[in-house]
């Protein structure tokens, strides 16, 4: 009688574990196909509030960003501009490229009656718009210091407004990103602060370069003396501006440029800033 009980038992259990594992597949088939169509009507009605948006900014030269103000499109030729519903319809993001031909900005995206010269330079701008808020307190993202031990900073002689900030009196290890890290000594933030350019390619190992050519291996084994006269000559390795130290009177930005444009960065960055400053205005 045991035997039978536990025979029966047993398919009755095998029937429910079947049975059970039939439903909850169903329910997943039913549930994965509900909330597919729910996020295939969530993208259709974004689809639809996007060209809504884009059709109301059509034609027009002066566009809203966040928080009040608007980018003149025209002072930014060639640059691509994402526009967005939400927050009201505004532009939200804009991408272009800029040379610099040692005494001016030109745009790198429109058809130019000039070819660019071998020493021109070429910065690429990733922007972030919105109307900056006013505010005494000191900035929480990069360099905290307004000064540096005196006999820590190297002052490059041939990248003139520019300074390395080490730990350590080189050469030494502890020097990793230090010795990749430029300080832009006479452009500073509003708290004093000093604007740091990221060359982190002179420490990419992805990346092949001549023989011979500096890297940050190299940079790391160098005295003082021989960091203050350092020359990276026509490196390809990338730099980087950040959004927390390169900011304008219509957001932030991230600018991207090759070593090889390191001699101009400082009077290069700073127009790239007050050029996108005049393409914004407070109303239209």
């Amino acid at each position: 009688m045991y035997r039978a009980f536990n025979k029966g038992f047993r398919w009755w259990a095998g029937k429910l574990v079947k049975f059970g594992l039939i439903g909850a597949c169903c329910y997943w088939v039913v549930s994965c196909h509900v909330e597919m169509k729910y996020v295939a009507e969530l993208r259709e009605v974004e689809r639809k509030q996007y060209e809504a948006c884009r059709k109301q900014l059509a034609g027009k030269t002066h566009i809203p960003i966040l928080d009040g103000g608007f980018i003149d499109i025209t002072k930014v030729p060639g640059f691509f501009i994402s526009k967005t519903p939400y927050g009201g319809c505004r532009a939200q993001h804009m991408e272009g490229d800029f040379w610099w031909t040692g005494t001016e900005l030109r745009p790198a995206n429109v058809k130019i009656t000039e070819e660019p010269l071998p020493a021109w330079r070429h910065f690429n701008v990733i922007a972030r718009l919105y109307k900056p808020t006013i505010s005494n307190k000191p900035y929480e993202v990069g360099r905290r210091t307004v000064d540096w031990p005196e006999e820590l900073v190297v002052k490059l002689i041939n990248y003139p407004g520019m300074e390395m900030w080490l730990n350590k009196i080189p050469p030494s290890a502890e020097n990793e990103f230090a010795v990749t890290s430029f300080i832009l000594s006479q452009w500073r933030r509003r708290d004093g602060t000093p604007r740091v350019i990221y060359c982190d390619g002179l420490r990419s190992p992805s990346i092949k370069r001549p023989i011979g050519e500096l890297r940050g291996k190299i940079l790391l084994t160098m005295n003082k003396s021989q960091l203050e006269n350092l020359d990276f000559g026509d490196s390809h390795a990338y730099c980087t501006i950040e959004f927390h130290n390169f900011d304008f009177a219509g957001g932030d930005a991230r600018v991207y440029f090759w070593v090889r444009s390191l001699r101009v960065a400082p009077v290069a960055l700073k127009a790239i800033s007050e050029h996108l400053s005049r393409s914004i205005t407070t109303g239209k």
